[in-house]
C-alpha cells in the first residue's frame, strides 16, 4: 500500500474517533471517570497512537495542579471489547492501572501561580518515567488550565498534530469526580 493510502487510512481512523467522542462522552455522563475514557480514546492505536500520556488540571485559584488520568499502552486493556460499550469492565481495569493511579495521586502547587511550565513539566516527566516528553497546555473554564504530557510514537503524528491538540479540549467537557 502506498504512503498516500496509509496517510488517508490514518486520517479516516482519527476522524472517526474524534467525531464519535462527543456522543460517547454524553453516553457516560453519570460516571466520575469519563476523562479516562476520553484520554484512552484519543491515545489508543485506533486514533493518534500515543504510547503514554498524563492529563493534569492546574487550578491557580486554589494553588494546585492535580493528576486526572493516565494512559500507558504497556498497560494493555486486555479485552477485545470496546471501552465505551463495556464501561464497567474498563472502570475496573483503570482502577487497577498502576500508571493511571500514579498520575491521579499527583498533586502539587499550581504551575501557573508558582513556577515555570517547562520546569514543572520536566519534573513531572522525570517523576512518572517519560523519556522524550512533549506537552501542551490549554485554557479551561473557571480559569483552570489543562496540561497533557505525552510521548509520540512516530513522525506520522506530526502530520496530525493540530488535530491531536484540538481533540484534547474534549477533556475539558468531562466532569471531574
Amino acid at each position: 500500500m502506498s504512503d498516500q493510502n496509509n496517510l488517508l487510512l490514518n486520517y479516516q481512523k482519527i476522524l472517526n474517533c474524534i467525531s464519535h467522542l462527543p456522543k460517547q462522552i454524553l453516553s457516560l455522563h453519570s460516571l466520575d471517570n469519563v476523562q479516562q475514557f476520553v484520554l484512552h480514546g484519543i491515545c489508543n492505536k485506533n486514533c493518534f497512537n500515543i504510547p503514554k500520556a498524563a492529563y493534569f488540571i492546574d487550578n491557580p485559584d486554589f494553588d494546585f495542579i492535580q493528576g486526572i488520568a493516565g494512559f500507558n499502552n504497556l498497560e494493555y486493556y486486555p479485552h477485545d471489547h470496546d471501552i465505551w460499550l463495556n464501561p464497567d469492565t474498563f472502570c475496573e481495569f483503570i482502577k487497577n492501572s498502576d500508571f493511571n493511579n500514579k498520575i491521579k495521586n499527583f498533586n502539587e502547587p499550581s504551575v501557573k501561580k508558582n513556577d515555570s511550565l517547562n520546569k514543572t513539566v520536566e519534573k513531572i516527566s522525570h517523576d512518572i518515567g517519560f523519556n522524550k516528553p512533549s506537552f501542551c497546555c490549554w485554557q479551561m473554564k473557571h480559569d483552570n488550565h489543562g496540561l497533557l504530557i505525552y510521548e509520540k510514537e512516530d513522525n506520522v503524528m506530526d502530520l496530525f498534530n493540530d488535530h491531536f491538540l484540538n481533540s484534547l479540549h474534549l477533556l475539558s467537557f468531562c466532569h471531574i469526580g
